[in-house]
């Protein structure tokens, strides 16, 4: 895919909370801030999912059709969609911060 940036990149509500919750040292709050970096250039620097392996738990809260896998330091991934009311413009949502067991629990694995 070309490189495309995001006009502006989003944490779910409660993946904000949960950041928020954390200490700034923590090293999940530095994985989730250079995620957002990482996506305002690029919104498709991740691993797309395909359709038929979307979680139903997603569609089902977040009525999305497209989710992209990024891998994070430790087995951690987070999913993010990308979101374009309009044509040409791009917004990223990133939806969560999973364990290894998590992500291979919802998406099962």
């Amino acid at each position: 895919m070309t490189r495309q940036p995001a006009d502006e990149v989003r944490l779910h509500e409660s993946l904000d909370l949960m950041i928020n919750e954390l200490p700034a040292s923590d090293p999940k709050v530095e994985w989730i801030r250079d995620m957002e970096k990482v996506l305002a250039e690029n919104v498709y620097a991740g691993e797309q999912v395909q359709k038929d392996r979307i979680p139903r738990k997603y569609i089902r809260s977040y009525g999305i059709n497209n989710l992209y896998r990024y891998h994070h330091p430790k087995g951690f991934r987070s999913t993010y969609t990308v979101l374009t009311p309009t044509k040409g413009v791009y917004y990223v949502i990133i939806l969560d911060l999973l364990s290894h067991k998590e992500y291979e629990d919802l998406f099962g694995y």
